[in-house]
């Protein structure tokens, strides 16, 4: 109960406001997000490396990739969430879709 009234409460800053506020309580509450939606990775880029290859060996690729995946989602919501209060770049950390690659291949 206490998560969903922290929630409601960081819910309740993204209301518009002064423009800096917003941008700066927008980053932290997308470094919240990142932090508590992480561990849904691995099931995503299962399911994206099942249906690029076949089954078996996209669960074994996917649990490995979706791991990584995992591990750079929640840095990056760490690194939002503590320099959100901070005077510099609000841009995304972290930007990438679930499922999707932590590696940029382009």
């Amino acid at each position: 109960m206490r998560i969903a009234g922290g929630l409601f409460l960081v819910a309740l800053l993204t209301v518009p406001g002064r423009a800096g506020v917003d941008a700066h309580v927008t980053k932290g509450m997308r470094g919240v997000l990142n932090i508590l939606l992480c561990p849904l990775e691995i099931p995503a880029t299962i399911h994206r490396c099942s249906t690029e290859s076949d089954p078996i060996s996209g669960v074994l690729a996917g649990s490995l990739e979706g791991v990584g995946n995992l591990s750079v989602r929640l840095l990056g919501g760490i690194v939002d969430l503590m320099t959100s209060p901070l005077p510099l770049d609000t841009e995304p950390t972290y930007d990438r879709s679930f499922g999707q690659t932590s590696v940029r291949m382009e």
